[in-house]
């Protein structure tokens, strides 16, 4: 289970959520990784929090959006979120091929 948490002030947004990640079907503590990652763009910015698969071959799914977006300069929201829905329905389709429990 992810607890994320957002608070919205007129001069700011603050999102947080937990760090932990368990192994799938004993929700056993495997270790702490960061589920927020920022995005920082010339005209916006943003945050995206997750929840879900924290991992996947060794690299926390932080890494992997950063991964994906490096070099996207000028990308808007739009455009960032149909990346990340286009190579996270990759990533997820991979892992149950693999898994074959989904």
């Amino acid at each position: 289970m992810t607890l994320n948490i957002t608070v919205l002030t007129s001069g700011a947004i603050f999102q947080s959520s937990d760090f932990q990640l368990t192994e799938f079907g004993t929700n056993t503590f495997v270790r702490e990784s960061n589920k927020t990652v920022e995005f920082s763009y010339p005209d916006w910015k943003g945050f995206i929090t997750y929840s879900g698969i924290g991992d996947w071959r060794d690299r926390d799914i932080s890494s992997l959006l950063g991964i994906w977006t490096a070099g996207k300069t000028g990308i808007t929201p739009d455009d960032l979120a149909t990346l990340i829905r286009t190579r996270s329905t990759k990533l997820f389709d991979e892992i149950s091929q693999r898994n074959k429990r989904y």
